[in-house]
């Protein structure tokens, strides 16, 4: 297929003449110089000289389609096959889906500090001073360190 300019990629099934030899009961005709014969039940590529010129000639239609095909791998040039391909998509879609599930949990709780925070921050307005707060979390991360280490 390469050799006749045909992309692989833009076939999805192949049919074999001989998969339906009693439908060619004439002649088709390919192209401006040969013709496809049933040729004692095999399918030929003949010269279009070799054939009666008043003869009858076939044309190719849906009826010579058979019921089965020999079908290509999509992206065979591709690193991962298809299915595999379908089987990561699958995965990174429920990976999505927990993210988005445990996101929406963890993003009400921001609320709730914040009212905390406020509260506070009305009842000790020493607080709102980000140099206190600094100085407080540096003194007690020092004595969470300590009691970290006794246990």
């Amino acid at each position: 297929m390469t050799s006749k300019g045909i992309e692989s990629e833009r076939v999805s099934k192949m049919y074999f003449a001989e998969q339906s030899l009693e439908a060619f009961v004439d002649p088709v005709l390919l192209g401006e110089s040969s013709a496809l014969v049933n040729l004692y039940g095999t399918m030929t590529i003949v010269p279009q000289l070799a054939l009666e010129p008043h003869s009858r000639r076939m044309s190719i239609h849906t009826g010579l389609t058979p019921q089965k095909g020999v079908s290509f791998e999509v992206g065979s040039k591709t690193l991962i096959p298809l299915n595999e391909a379908y089987t990561i998509a699958s995965i990174c879609i429920l990976f999505m889906a927990i993210y988005l599930v445990e996101a929406s949990r963890y993003g009400g709780s921001d609320h709730v500090h914040d009212e905390e925070i406020l509260v506070l921050l009305e009842a000790y307005p020493a607080l709102e001073s980000s140099y206190t707060r600094n100085n407080i979390l540096l003194k007690y991360r020092e004595i969470d360190k300590k009691r970290a280490y006794q246990t």
